[in-house]
C-alpha cells in the first residue's frame, strides 16, 4: 500500500496485495516514500502506541517479506521481465523497497526500544 497497490482483506486470512501493479512509468518513478506522513505507516505507528498503552512493551515483529516478494506485489510477473529486458527498472524497484524496508525498520525498532524492546534483525 505504501507503493500505490491496494489490500484485499479477508475474514479469515491476512490480508494480501490486489493484483493492481504499477506501470513502467510508475516503477520508474517510484521513490521511497516519506513515512512520516504515509497513512499506512502512520496508522501503524498508531498501533504501536496503542499496544504501548495497553502492555508497556511492544514486543512484536513485523514479517517485512523479501525485497523480490515485495516487487512482485507491485509489479507481478512483470518484475521477472524487468530482470532481462530492463535491469535498471529492476535495481531502481529493488532498491526502493530496500531502502523502504530499512527505514520502516528503523523507526519501528527505534519506536520499540523506548519500551525496552531491543531488537537488531536489520
Amino acid at each position: 500500500m505504501l507503493f500505490g497497490v491496494g489490500a484485499e482483506y479477508y475474514v479469515d486470512n491476512w490480508p494480501a496485495a490486489r493484483h493492481e501493479y504499477l506501470s513502467d512509468q510508475e516503477a520508474d518513478a517510484l521513490a521511497v516514500p516519506d513515512l512520516s506522513v504515509s497513512p499506512v505507516f502512520v496508522q501503524l505507528m498508531e498501533q504501536v502506541d496503542l499496544i504501548e498503552r495497553e502492555f508497556g512493551r511492544v514486543a512484536g515483529y513485523i514479517n517485512w517479506q523479501g525485497v523480490l516478494n515485495t516487487a512482485f506485489r507491485i509489479r507481478g510477473d512483470q518484475i521477472f521481465m524487468d530482470l532481462m529486458m530492463n535491469p535498471e527498472r529492476a535495481h531502481h524497484l529493488f532498491d526502493v523497497v530496500s531502502e523502504t524496508m530499512i527505514a520502516g525498520m528503523k523507526c519501528l525498532y527505534d519506536r520499540q526500544r523506548k519500551t525496552g524492546v531491543d531488537i537488531h534483525h536489520a
